[in-house]
């Protein structure tokens, strides 16, 4: 069996965030008239990990207590939300333990819980770590035992499953061995399955880490690890999502935007709703300070500021959420749910992005990138002779400048009451569906009117391929002509597809290629939803109009063939959002209005073509 490299360990351990132990407590120590009670929140006692054995040294020079020592909050289940107290103060005891004093505020969610751990119906307390350094200490046959050499505490919650039954309110018990030895994680003294069920799953995950190296797609790589899907999986996503994609801006940090870092990935849409709603932010102290921040960076700039609602800097719209292992804290959570950011959800949603669009994001004020407009010459020279100045390629501007688009959901109160994760991410994925199909039918028509980019259908040097007067069925020949116009303009080289709608799909699956031949048009792909035109990749979208007319043809489709990469998407920085609790008031509704800065340009017309008379029946 390979080891992990503690490079991996790390990386996914970062990746994911915080690491999480769960003790249990008794009810010691409690000073009743200062609400303040003493507890152990840590020791050496093993915990089974998905990568080994872990076991947190409690030597001094290992733990950095000063987040803990800074008055750290006591959370309850480890939501940033629901801050129930604060830390006082700790320390490292001989014992091997890590003690804390900690204090109950007095709002009435803290109040509950204080009086709950009074008459002994809650029993646990949890700390929330991160881990920065381990080594290896012991390989036991198939068992691998590290040595966690340098730890970060950052918080200590109530919660009701526990990791490490030792310690806990008023714990200080020096145990038996043959306490220790019942303490110790069930799987080391399992069978020979459980050992092969652990090498598989550390294969598993080396696996997917390594591809995720291998192509620069380190996240995923962690999100296919949480939620226990295998490499092969992994290797399917890596060609749907990375073929023909290209690198974009890297976004900004917060403390660009003047935010601090704490909490970089814990925005919450349904908070800030909810404190809109309820003009009450005290349980969404953090959104409070982004969108504070935001106005005064961008002031009038903004809808929200002048009326009710909020924005944000899209670089920090980034909330990872997941369950865990099974030995912490996570295993209460029902759903396992691993979200992107909001713009990278966007992103994935989009299918001019799909088929390998670029993305050019975290922008301010107006920018261009250069296109060549005039070919070049060649000269055959003698040795010193100078290039003719007139032999200089042409080079023009495409111009990129901020457009607004707007789309809009309706939830009711009672459904943004819910404290759910699953509620969080249905308010993302409705917004950000909305705005990528918006974003994609402007990109393929858009009509260039007011405000509104101009779409590749629409682009007067854009080439055409006519089928017939009124319109008519598609032919092979038609599409290999789509080919051949971008091929004559020397524009078929980068990210070649095909895009159309459902109802062109249906014709050319049943479309032979030559009569008799047996070869549909469209054939299936290993790509959910994509297919191949002579072996090109071929996506379906409703955005791609069915209305069309010409002549006396009505209701006709396009189809477009291109290189995709010549098709830029640029985003603006700032997310913009409206609540409007009004208009559907007597119902109960409340309508959510999202606003973005987006263009949409391409960078050489020459590099599509497309049919725009394509009738998809008799």
């Amino acid at each position: 069996m390979k080891i992990l490299d503690k490079k991996e360990i790390l990386q996914n351990l970062n990746t994911q965030g915080q690491s999480i132990r769960s003790e249990s407590f008794s009810n010691e120590h409690i000073d009743k008239e200062t609400r303040t009670i003493r507890i152990s929140f840590s020791s050496e006692t093993p915990v089974e990990r998905w990568w080994g054995i872990e076991i947190l040294d409690h030597n001094e020079k290992s733990i950095r207590v000063m987040r803990l020592k800074d008055k750290a909050p006591v959370l309850l289940d480890h939501k940033r939300e629901y801050q129930i107290g604060v830390v006082e103060s700790i320390e490292i005891g001989s014992d091997k333990r890590c003690y804390a004093n900690i204090r109950f505020s007095k709002s009435q969610r803290a109040e509950e819980v204080f009086n709950d751990i009074l008459d002994g119906i809650r029993s646990h307390v949890s700390c929330g770590y991160a881990v920065h350094d381990l080594v290896l200490q012991e390989r036991k046959e198939d068992v691998l035992t590290y040595r966690v050499t340098d730890w970060e505490p950052f918080e200590i919650s109530i919660t009701s499953v526990p990791a490490d039954p030792t310690v806990g309110f008023g714990r200080n018990l020096e145990l038996t061995p043959e306490k220790k030895e019942n303490l110790m994680p069930p799987e080391l003294t399992q069978q020979e399955d459980a050992t092969q069920a652990r090498n598989s799953e550390r294969e598993r995950v080396r696996e997917i880490l390594a591809m995720g190296d291998e192509f620069n797609c380190r996240e995923l790589a962690s999100e296919f690890v949480s939620s226990g899907k295998n490499p092969d999986e992994m290797r399917k996503s890596i060609i749907s999502r990375m073929k023909g994609a290209a690198p974009v801006q890297q976004p900004k940090s917060p403390e660009d935007f003047g935010i601090s870092s704490r909490e970089f990935r814990e925005f919450s849409f349904v908070r800030a709703i909810r404190a809109v709603l309820d003009q009450n932010w005290k349980e969404a102290g953090y959104e409070k300070e982004v969108m504070e921040e935001t106005f005064r960076k961008y002031g009038t700039k903004l809808r929200s500021m002048k009326a009710t609602g909020f924005a944000v800097p899209t670089s920090i719209l980034t909330r990872k959420m997941s369950v865990g292992d099974k030995s912490s804290a996570g295993a209460v959570v029902k759903h396992d749910i691993m979200t992107s950011d909001f713009i990278e959800l966007l992103r994935n949603k989009m299918i001019v992005k799909a088929l390998g669009a670029r993305v050019i994001s975290d922008l301010e004020g107006t920018f261009d990138i250069p296109k060549q407009i005039g070919s070049g010459q060649t000269y055959w020279l003698d040795e010193d002779e100078d290039i003719p100045a007139e032999s200089e390629q042409k080079l023009g501007n495409v111009l990129f400048q901020p457009k607004t688009v707007a789309a809009y959901t309706d939830l009711t109160r009672r459904s943004l009451m819910q404290p759910s994760l699953d509620m969080e991410q249905f308010v993302r994925d409705d917004l950000t569906t909305l705005l990528a199909l918006e974003i994609d039918r402007v990109a393929i028509a858009g009509t260039g009117e007011g405000k509104q980019p101009l779409g590749i259908l629409n682009r007067p040097n854009v080439k055409r391929v006519d089928i017939a007067k009124n319109g008519g069925i598609a032919k092979f020949a038609h599409l290999i002509a789509l080919e051949t116009e971008v091929a004559a303009a020397n524009a078929d080289l980068g990210t070649l597809g095909y895009l159309t709608n459902a109802r062109v799909r249906g014709l050319l699956k049943t479309t032979e290629k030559t009569p008799n031949s047996g070869q549909m048009i469209w054939a299936d792909a290993n790509e959910p939803g994509v297919g191949l035109v002579n072996g090109y990749r071929a996506a379906v979208t409703n955005q791609v109009p069915s209305n069309l007319i010409k002549g006396d043809g009505k209701n006709l489709s396009a189809i477009i063939f291109g290189n995709w990469k010549d098709l830029i998407v640029a985003e603006w920085g700032i997310l913009d959002i409206l609540v409007d609790p009004y208009t559907f008031s007597k119902k109960g509704g409340v309508r959510i209005v999202c606003f973005q800065d987006v263009d949409i340009n391409i960078r050489r017309d020459e590099s599509f073509s497309a049919i725009v008379d394509l009738q998809t029946s008799p």
